[in-house]
């Protein structure tokens, strides 16, 4: 006896939970619509297809202007880093720290009323 009660009230919240459960995906479906859906895939596809040209074009092959140009450009960096004055060599060690002043105590002092 005690065992069906038990199943019954098991199978009330089995009931009511999907009764939640529907509600939520009905609420989340008119949210969501499957034209939503479509289109948000579309675009996805769309935008896959545009990467895919751009990494086409940018993994192509270099013209002979190209590389001339960016041998130039090399070639100036170079120059750059060569005309860098020289520097101090930088301590590896953290510099020391202040000695910190010892704070002097105060007496307190009773007055007389």
């Amino acid at each position: 006896m005690i065992y069906n009660v038990e199943t019954a009230q098991i199978q009330i919240e089995l009931v009511e939970g999907l009764k939640l459960g529907n509600e939520c995906l009905k609420k989340m479906h008119d949210v969501l619509s499957i034209e939503t859906v479509e289109k948000i895939m579309d675009e996805t596809r769309e935008l896959v297809e545009y990467q895919k040209e751009i990494d086409v074009l940018v993994s192509g092959q270099l013209h002979e202007e190209d590389l001339y140009e960016i041998e130039r450009e090399y070639e100036e960096l170079v120059k750059d880093v060569s005309n860098v004055p020289d520097l101090p060599e930088v301590p590896n060690e953290a510099p020391p720290k202040p000695a910190k002043e010892k704070a002097t105590k105060r007496e307190k002092v009773a007055l007389e009323a």
